[in-house]
């Protein structure tokens, strides 16, 4: 077995790891929820939308074998590597979730919105990683079974609804140009266009949004910017503008552990997707990966919102 093989089997295993130690705090999760007041009900809900979806995650990541493995080209590899990474990221939150519920009950509302925000980027990771496979299904008999016992729920038509209705509140001049994306991706399969509405999607978010209520001279002078390691993804521009749009120029010591867990991961995928989209958009790529992205986008961007309005809500 050469390096790269034992380096792809291995990054396989800490997936399975990762999925295996998350169900096990999801599961705990719930537990405490469900021996509390009724608003917990949701994080319960959601709780089982995770389980099952790592649950479909496990079986299918059991079909890569050496064979499987050796046949995927690399940048299918790469994309099913952003999914092994968001999965340690979510194993990440519901950790700290967990932590923070055993610890206090005194902060529901943004629990509930941590176990949401986790639930969306866990299904719509998992997705992606079905997407890919389906294109290997027909060279393997294990993949192919694995594929036709697992469904994943769409997510990303609940998340576009989500996002018309904030930038219609939050900056309307924008929506018409997104609005523009959704049909562009909806409407056509010719993968230039299809380039072109990513890169018209970053656009939206980055340079309409972002670029205006979240600009440099915002977001270096906050509390959290300035104790943040240097030459480290936490002082990236567009992490930081990410950041900034969620959380301001709070002190984030005063979160729990879970919201900053969320907001950083939520911040951190939403850089790597400008850089997706940047890459795909000018570069090209299948239209399994752009397809990929652009909904990856969509979820974390709905995330984003999400986690915006609680924090907004719970520290004013």
């Amino acid at each position: 077995m050469s390096e790269d093989e034992k380096t792809r089997a291995d990054e396989v295993q800490e997936y399975k790891e990762d999925i295996d130690e998350t169900i096990d705090k999801a599961t705990k999760v719930k537990k405490l929820a469900q021996s509390n007041i009724e608003d917990d009900k949701a994080i319960c809900v959601n709780m089982d939308k995770v389980t099952d979806s790592l649950g479909k995650q496990k079986e299918i990541a059991e079909t890569l074998t050496k064979d499987v493995l050796d046949a995927i080209a690399q940048p299918d590899w790469d994309n099913m590597r952003n999914q092994f990474g968001q999965a340690s990221n979510i194993r990440r939150v519901m950790s700290s979730l967990h932590r923070d519920m055993e610890s206090t009950r005194t902060v529901v509302r943004s629990y509930t919105t941590v176990a949401s925000t986790v639930a969306t980027s866990n299904a719509t990771a998992g997705v992606s990683g079905y997407e890919i496979l389906k294109e290997y299904s027909d060279k393997y008999a294990s993949v192919e079974k694995a594929l036709k016992t697992v469904k994943f729920l769409p997510t990303w038509m609940e998340d576009i609804d989500f996002i018309r209705k904030e930038l219609q509140k939050m900056m309307p001049s924008v929506l018409k140009e997104f609005e523009g994306v959704i049909a562009d991706m909806s409407g056509t399969g010719n993968p230039e266009l299809k380039y072109k509405a990513l890169l018209s999607l970053r656009s939206v978010i980055f340079h309409q949004l972002l670029d205006t209520l979240a600009d440099e001279s915002q977001y270096c002078q906050t509390s959290w910017f300035k104790i943040a390691p240097p030459q480290t993804s936490f002082k990236k521009k567009r992490f930081c503008q990410a950041k900034f749009f969620i959380v301001g120029n709070r002190n984030v010591s005063g979160l729990p552990q879970s919201m900053n867990d969320a907001v950083n991961k939520t911040a951190m995928e939403l850089r790597d997707h400008f850089d997706q989209m940047s890459n795909y958009g000018k570069q090209g790529a299948s239209s399994t990966l752009v397809d990929n992205c652009y909904k990856e986008t969509l979820a974390s961007f709905a995330n984003a919102l999400k986690l915006k309005s609680e924090v907004e809500k719970s520290y004013p």
